[in-house]
């Protein structure tokens, strides 16, 4: 059996996404955009969207990182992810999770423009992922599907 080095495949990954975005440079064109917003000072969530922004800037994206306090209401927070859904700058984004208890989390996954839903967590697009439809697929969809095409299967000869 041979064991996946995940680091190695998303450094691989990571890298094919530099080069292409570098081409897209090259040609003139728009590169992706993608914003992050983070309500409250939650140590993990701090990590992971910390991670999200580092990652964007080392494969060439543009990224934006939303930080609100603790104490933004839902209606502060669905005002802010209008603005987000408008913007024709920002290609996507996401919502950290968890939300403070003030704050309704279907609200605000239903809240998201769909085609701007990079976690695909609206209805929508978890509707279309489960049942295989074609739609724009959510960064951890197309993570996991490039890192499953990179492990060996035991089936293969």
């Amino acid at each position: 059996m041979e064991l996946l080095d995940g680091k190695k495949v998303s450094n691989d990954i990571k890298d094919e996404i530099a080069n292409a975005v570098s081409d897209m440079k090259a040609r003139g064109e728009k590169v992706p955009h993608l914003a992050a917003v983070i309500v409250g000072n939650d140590g993990a969530s701090l990590t992971y969207v910390g991670s999200k922004v580092r990652s964007c800037e080392r494969v060439g994206f543009e990224s934006t990182l939303l930080r609100l306090p603790s104490t933004t209401s839902e209606v502060e927070l669905l005002k802010e992810i209008k603005k987000l859904n408008e913007n024709p700058e920002i290609d996507g984004f996401i919502v950290q999770l968890p939300l403070p208890e003030q704050i309704d989390t279907q609200s605000v996954l239903m809240a998201i423009d769909p085609d701007k839903d990079v976690d695909g967590f609206h209805p929508m697009n978890f509707g279309k992922m489960a049942l295989g439809y074609e739609y724009i697929y959510s960064c951890h969809a197309i993570r996991n599907t490039r890192a499953f095409r990179k492990i060996p299967s035991r089936h293969q000869t």
